[in-house]
């Protein structure tokens, strides 16, 4: 070992003619995925650390349609300060204009953690939301402002209640982004509606209390939130409210990040592919500079154990000046956006040095470099000094060798167990990896097929053409090189376009198209005859299933799956949503046109046994 190092280090010394290629294939994928990685973590931690906030308390329990009983109040006043927030849809209305609000109704306490940002300046909620001289107040997002085309001081109907508008509200410490992002959003106090009431039983809303614990209640902050949420199951039974932990708030936003993560880890893995082509051929361009001093080591009865590891070491240093390259910029990446676009970022971040994904990134790269390079590695090392001397690997080397035909194979799995194993999407990254070597194999059968065609289209022209045609079906023709690497650089961006294209396409068309054109909730069940007889004077046919259907909603979560108490942990994190808050759901009497009973039958009363239902179109 000590010889091929000495060997290693003086061929180095001699010149790093075509290095840039062969490092910039690796350090281009590198970078994506450690910077991709480094940037999701950062979020991560600044999410950890802001899910009490988020949460709104230490621990959160949600009840659906109804406000908690006395009991239950009592319950969670025993357990420290209580704060009750309740969520709802209304219509706002003022002038000519009406738009579904988002109102959020809170009492006096809120907020348990953290502070509004109200403006004008100086604005406090208690002031803001009070009722005076018989006219509650509400604070309002900038959209409902521009909506209702309103100013301070105006006043606007939300749904039974009538406000006056105070302040505007710019931020709230539990939740991520401007308020009204996605529609006119308002905050009025909950004695509001309570008097108005809206918020009785069986109406559509959600009521939420934080609970800020009493300190030093349970031991520490984990295991305090789990006596709390145990008492309060003793207490309440399988009936009482859904309880929510800091990390509950939190897991949508890892989610979307995680997402997010996975698609720029696929682009760089897809990078390190297409780039390994690259990397053979900037192999094969490096020891093409090396045969003379190749053949003279094996003139000289190096044997070939020595002559790898020389090289190995070689094209090791160059792997890993390439992929410390891309992962010292991707480790930057973090504190480059922080200093780009920190302020204007949503969320709260903890960006800097993240290890995992740097050395993931490193492990990756200097694998794919293994992969692609051993083979050209083991022709150079393997072809015979004759050979050598008379120049040109394409056409004189001896076939890949037996053990750097096993070390490509082993590299091969390692990166793609890697790389799936770390995947957010294995699924995803698996198809991946499968979809660029059957890509690669059409490549190469292409430019075997370009080949031949040149090597006939050659006899039947001259000049600059049949030279041109020659050299393309020639023994050193790059065409088997070049082929692939442009083939699979040109699917990954078409990837990446397409993956763009058809999400803009399903939120622009697809969605729009399946959704119906508008949309009535929150009638009374009693009113139900009088809305549709409102509806037939105004030329809707409510007899066509395609033109009209209603149906009644109701909030329910999940507590038992086939009878057996739902258990958070066994379920998949994909599917924890379903159990982690109420869903809407709808019950007819008759199925709709487009249900698909894939077993069982359709419900004709609660007490019958469930079928499986399969909507294959239209609005779920």
């Amino acid at each position: 070992m000590s010889v091929a190092l000495r060997i290693a280090r003086r061929e180095l010394a001699g010149g790093l003619r075509g290095f840039w290629v062969y490092a910039l294939c690796l350090a281009v994928g590198a970078f994506a995925i450690a910077a991709a990685g480094s940037v999701t973590e950062g979020f991560d931690r600044g999410l950890q650390d802001q899910s009490r906030t988020l949460l709104g308390g230490d621990v959160e329990f949600v009840a659906a349609q109804r406000r908690a009983s006395a009991d239950e109040r009592a319950v969670m006043d025993g357990l420290g300060r209580v704060s009750e927030v309740v969520n709802l849809d209304v219509m706002g209305a003022r002038g000519d204009t009406r738009k579904q609000v988002d109102i959020r109704a809170v009492d006096g306490a809120f907020p348990l953690i953290g502070a509004l940002s109200l403006s004008p300046a100086g604005a406090a909620a208690g002031p803001t939301l009070a009722k005076r001289d018989g006219v509650w107040g509400a604070a309002v997002s900038r959209s409902l402002l521009e909506t209702f085309d309103a100013d301070l001081g105006d006043a606007v109907d939300l749904g039974p209640v009538t406000v006056e508008i105070r302040a505007v509200l710019e931020a709230t410490p539990d939740r991520v982004g401007a308020p009204g992002a996605f529609g006119p959003a308002a905050l009025v106090a909950l004695d509001a509606f309570i008097e108005a009431g809206r918020l009785t039983n069986g109406q559509l809303f959600r009521a939420s209390y934080r609970v800020l614990l009493n300190e030093g209640a349970g031991g520490p902050p984990d295991a305090a939130i789990d006596a709390a949420i145990d008492a309060a199951a003793a207490a309440w039974g399988p009936a009482g409210l859904r309880a929510r932990q800091p990390e509950d708030a939190v897991d949508g936003l890892r989610d979307a990040l995680s997402m997010l993560n996975a698609f720029l880890a696929v682009v760089g893995v897809a990078a390190l592919i297409a780039g390994g082509v690259g990397v053979a051929q900037a192999t094969s361009a490096f020891l093409e500079t090396r045969l003379e001093a190749i053949a003279a080591l094996k003139a000289l009865g190096a044997d070939a154990a020595i002559i790898r590891a020389a090289y190995a070491l070689q094209l090791s240093a160059l792997a890993g000046v390439g992929a410390v390259g891309g992962v010292t910029l991707g480790a930057l990446a973090p504190l480059a956006l922080e200093a780009v676009a920190g302020a204007r970022i949503p969320l709260d971040q903890k960006l800097g040095f993240s290890p995992g994904p740097v050395f993931l990134a490193l492990l990756l790269a200097m694998l794919s470099a293994a992969f692609f390079a051993a083979p050209a590695l083991g022709r150079a090392r393997a072809t015979k000094p004759a050979a050598l001397f008379r120049g040109g690997l394409h056409e004189n080397a001896a076939p890949t060798p037996r053990f750097e035909r096993g070390a490509a194979l082993a590299a091969g799995c390692a990166l793609c167990a890697a790389a799936i194993a770390t995947s957010a999407r294995p699924p995803v990254t698996a198809g991946l990896l499968l979809g660029a070597a059957l890509a690669y194999g059409v490549l190469r059968l292409a430019a075997l097929g370009v080949k031949r065609a040149a090597r006939a289209g050659a006899r039947r022209r001259s000049g600059i053409v049949r030279i041109a045609l020659s050299n393309l079906a020639g023994p050193q023709s790059l065409a088997p090189l070049i082929a692939p690497a442009l083939g699979l650089g040109l699917a990954l961006s078409t990837l990446i376009a397409g993956v763009q294209e058809n999400l803009i396409r399903q939120l622009n068309e697809t969605a729009p198209s399946n959704a119906p054109s508008l949309v009535f909730t929150q009638i009374p069940n009693q009113e139900t005859a009088a809305f549709d007889a409102a509806l037939a004077r105004e030329g809707v046919d409510v007899s066509d299933v395609d033109a009209f259907r209603r149906a009644p909603i109701a909030l329910a979560r999940v507590v038992a799956l086939n009878g057996a108490p739902i258990e958070r942990d066994k379920i998949a994190e994909s599917e924890r949503w379903v159990v982690e808050s109420e869903v809407a759901l709808t019950y007819l009497a008759d199925p709709p046109p487009e249900a698909d009973i894939t077993d069982g039958a359709w419900c004709p009363s609660p007490r019958a046994a469930s079928a499986s239902i399969e909507a294959r179109s239209g609005p779920r």
